[in-house]
């Protein structure tokens, strides 16, 4: 494994691929940052100095004292922006419990009203799930932390697009150019040649995998940092605007590295689905065109379908559903199995299992069952004909063709 792992790194095109796609996400951080609009949203240097102004207050004094600026016709209007924005972000900081009791507002008037909607069975089941896990939470203390630098870490989802590029082209270079050569003919009739050298190949991809993506990853902690801070460390997840509906019962610290987990296992199941699909299909063309169908579809699913629809569950379990982690953190879901509520993240892992050892079996298999000669002998002419051609070759001419 480490031998097909050095030589991975060793090949200037996979390297080159690399570096690109750690520019191509570092421009893309930086122009999604850079081209707000002041006239509509704070920029870059007007959050980060306003944040510097209430990082230090508590969360009733920070509200009180950004209203307070909002509504000042003294200050520019481009700051004023600025404060509105920032006190939008900041308005479920304090007690968690002003969130709950909302919630349970909700829950009570869905209760008295399921006779007349006559909701399912499975509906209640959910609902009751889901406030059984907010009500774990009674109690805490929503921070404020600058959400616009967690959202860069958690929901930017064009680094995922730089990243399953990366690993394309990566894999292209170090497996299909292999097996276009030819190479895995002659690889096949070895003592190792044939399941050991998979394997080890399917490793030192995984592994290269892992590396690209904590790289693109830690390239968004350090941007993150450095334009807008992370904030207290500390505080919980719900402290970040969006994830106040969250399941996670964890700090920010222990976020990212669940961030994280649920990544490797996301991009390792990708890795492996484009290995399997390097594997099973003979040309480069077939596996683009079976690669686009697979992400066409997820897309479709994931965008075109609505979180109520009674196909729901496919609009999550699926590629790009899963890929979208900071999303399945930010609000406690359930998926539908068998009529039971079973939590997203839940779901998501055990797909996650299930699916790679599916996919690195299908590899192996599939790779070990192949023939050495080519299919190319398909193509030969039928032995009558053969023969017959042979036949009238003369020994002078076939030897001069055969030098030129």
């Amino acid at each position: 494994m480490w031998r097909e792992h050095k030589k991975l790194w060793k090949q200037r095109a996979v390297a080159v691929f690399v570096v690109a796609g750690l520019l191509l996400n570092l421009f893309l951080l930086l122009r999604s940052e850079y081209s707000r609009q002041s006239w509509m949203e704070p920029t870059v240097s007007c959050y980060r100095s306003i944040y510097q102004e209430i990082k230090e207050m508590e969360p009733a004094k920070a509200k009180s004292y950004l209203k307070k600026k909002s509504n000042n016709q003294n200050i520019a209007y481009e700051r004023r922006i600025g404060y509105e924005t920032m006190l939008d972000e900041i308005s479920r900081a304090g007690s968690y419990d002003d969130y709950l009791e909302e919630r349970e507002k909700d829950y009570s008037k869905s209760k008295v009203f399921e006779g007349f909607r006559k909701s399912s069975k499975y509906d209640r089941k959910d609902a009751a799930k889901v406030m059984k896990m907010l009500r774990q939470f009674q109690g805490s203390t929503v921070q404020i932390v600058p959400s616009r630098g967690w959202a860069m870490i958690l929901l930017f989802f064009q680094t995922d697009i730089a990243g399953l590029v990366t690993l394309l082209a990566a894999a292209a270079v170090s497996f299909m150019q292999e097996k276009e050569r030819g190479e895995y003919f002659f690889i096949r009739t070895m003592k190792r040649g044939r399941e050991s050298f998979i394997i080890y190949k399917v490793l030192a991809l995984l592994l290269f995998t892992m590396e690209v993506i904590l790289l693109l990853y830690l390239e968004n902690i350090l941007v993150a940092w450095k334009l807008y801070g992370l904030g207290d460390l500390n505080a919980c997840l719900q402290s970040v605007n969006g994830f106040i509906g969250t399941g996670v019962a964890a700090d920010l610290k222990e976020s990212i590295v669940l961030f994280l987990g649920l990544k490797l296992l996301a991009y390792f199941v990708s890795m492996l689905l484009i290995l399997f699909l390097m594997t099973v299909c003979g040309t480069s063309q077939k596996l683009y065109i079976c690669l686009a169908v697979i992400l066409g579809g997820s897309s479709l699913a994931y965008w075109g379908i609505s979180a109520n629809s009674w196909v729901s569950v496919l609009k999550y379990v699926n590629l790009i559903g899963f890929l979208h982690t900071g999303e399945m953190m930010a609000v406690y879901r359930n998926i539908g199995l068998y009529g039971f509520p079973v939590s997203y993240i839940t779901v998501g892992i055990v797909f996650f299992i299930v699916a790679g050892i599916l996919l690195f079996s299908g590899t192996v298999f599939f790779f070990c069952d192949q023939k050495i000669v080519s299919r190319a002998k398909r193509n030969i002419l039928s032995q009558g004909k053969r023969q017959k051609k042979i036949r009238g070759y003369r020994l002078f001419y076939g030897e001069t063709k055969k030098i030129l």
